[in-house]
């Protein structure tokens, strides 16, 4: 009898409460936060075992605070040192170059290299690199007895306006015949510089010294300087995005190829290029014309010819997406101010751009982009140079 009257009583069965769903919600959340972190853990590993390993650096090659002084190499004399893997002899006056005179010899022109990582040779020997290639390309099938050299002053971080300051403080002790500069899209960063800074020197030739921290390990802030609104959101999320990409291969290989991808299917996003490095209007920008501006018009005077090399980055070279969107301005920029400037994408156009490429891993230019460069180079200056026609 009491076993049927317990058998008929309904157990009631509680209806969940506001803090059981939210308790829910927030385990399904730990539950997928916990699987994406496990899916990135495993990605990251398995890109660490099929990605080459970062190159590694031995020694020390840069001068401690060179950053507040332009007028001796950034590099310290006679380094040898491995450098992204690769070793690499710095020259007894401060170039990665084969050993040279500060004094001239007789019968020579010489041509100053200014630059970023690009002229430099991020991961190459030193005949790899454009100075060197070049030097070989305009000494071949040579007339006469005149010898070219071209002397490597490219250091990885610079902007126009440190080159320029490089160039007249340090380069001019040279006794050049020729001066370049190669122009990449982020030589508009400011690095930490102000128009201030190069109206002072322009006007009075002093040196402007950024106490921050120490060249080239400045923060993203300080390279490209303040945007306002919109371009201070992208700004934000490209800063954040830099820094994931150095301590991550599995950001850093997908990461850089997912614009290609959705620009295949015609999304073309507003990326950092196209908002921040194509804004004639930005300090960045502004500071990189003045400094090509000033520095033409100063070696003109004193009888030094000048050129502006434009290096294409070596990411999209099917069509005009960089070519158009930055470098054209630059070179209408030099047309319009009498500045020789010589573009060098048409000679990239169609390459396929893991070919130019030092790794899988780094977009420098190898040596044979280098070699395309150096062919091009040869045949502009031959053709405009007023030196190479009185050989």
């Amino acid at each position: 009898m009491i076993n049927k009257k317990i058998k008929n009583i309904k157990v009631k069965k509680k209806k969940p409460g506001r803090f059981s769903k939210i308790n829910q919600y927030l385990i399904n959340i730990l539950i997928s936060l916990s699987t994406i972190i496990l899916i990135f853990c495993v990605g990251e590993l398995l890109m660490r075992v099929i990605l080459p390993p970062s190159p590694k650096n031995i020694g020390q090659l840069y001068r401690v605070g060179w950053n507040r002084n332009y007028r001796n190499s950034a590099f310290i004399s006679n380094a040898e040192v491995i450098h992204r893997g690769v070793p690499t002899k710095i020259n007894t006056l401060g170039l990665k170059n084969i050993e040279i005179d500060l004094h001239k010899p007789k019968n020579t022109f010489r041509i100053l290299m200014f630059g970023d990582s690009f002229t430099y040779g991020l991961g190459l020997l030193i005949n790899e690199t454009l100075p060197s290639q070049l030097e070989r390309k305009l000494n071949m099938n040579k007339n006469g007895s005149i010898t070219t050299q071209v002397l490597n002053f490219g250091v990885s971080g610079m902007n126009t306006f440190q080159e320029v300051m490089y160039a007249l403080n340090y380069g001019l002790k040279f006794d050049p015949d020729i001066i370049m500069i190669v122009w990449i899209f982020n030589d508009i960063e400011m690095n930490g510089y102000t128009t201030h800074d190069f109206n002072s020197f322009t006007k009075t030739g002093t040196l402007p010294k950024i106490e921050k921290k120490g060249f080239p390990s400045l923060a993203r802030e300080e390279r490209i300087g303040s945007f306002k609104g919109e371009k201070s959101i992208i700004m934000r999320f490209w800063n954040f995005y830099e820094k994931l990409k150095i301590k991550s291969k599995l950001i850093y290989f997908f990461g850089t190829r997912t614009k290609e991808l959705l620009q295949k299917f015609g999304l073309n996003l507003k990326t950092s290029e196209k908002v921040i490095y194509s804004d004639l209007d930005s300090d960045g920008f502004q500071l990189s014309f003045n400094s090509l501006k000033f520095i033409n018009n100063k070696l003109n005077k004193i009888g030094i010819e000048f050129y502006t090399i434009l290096y294409p980055p070596l990411q999209k070279l099917n069509d005009d997406y960089y070519n158009d969107l930055i470098n054209k301005k630059v070179e209408e920029y030099c047309i319009k101010n009498n500045i020789n400037c010589l573009n060098l994408f048409d000679y990239f156009r169609g390459e396929k751009p893991s070919k130019l490429h030092t790794s899988t891993i780094d977009y420098h230019p190898n040596g044979y982009a280098n070699k395309i460069a150096s062919i091009a180079l040869d045949k502009y200056i031959k053709q405009k140079s007023k030196l190479f026609g009185m050989k």
